[in-house]
């Protein structure tokens, strides 16, 4: 059963795009190369696979902390939290997971030129 993930923005929800990779399928992908004497950086994953670095994939990136809104108490205090994790659109992807290395904001190697 496929379920619809979201994170909770200044202004409702917004999806949680799931790039369908797991760790360990990103690890294998990393050694092989790596086995091949080829770029096997996380980048270089995430650029193979047309993915944005900046949001990881997912579309949406974290910009801070709030405090719960009334139907969110029950759940943060459940958590043991105060403030709940706020998130917005990734702005380089625009909330499709998806960027071409050359649009990344952040970079995987500080020594790599872009």
């Amino acid at each position: 059963m496929d379920t619809e993930l979201s994170v909770r923005s200044a202004h409702g929800s917004l999806p949680w795009v799931d790039h369908g990779f797991t760790m360990a399928a990103i690890k294998e992908w990393r050694e092989a190369q790596h086995a091949k004497g080829l770029p096997n950086s996380l980048g270089d994953f995430y650029a193979a696979h047309d993915l944005c670095f900046d949001c990881e994939g997912h579309g949406v990136q974290m910009t801070g902390w709030t405090q719960p809104l009334p139907e969110e108490v029950r759940v943060a205090k459940e958590l043991n939290v105060e403030r709940l994790p706020l998130y917005s659109v990734c702005e380089t992807c625009h909330g499709t997971g998806r960027a071409p290395r050359s649009e990344w904001r952040k970079t995987d190697c500080p020594e790599r030129p872009r």
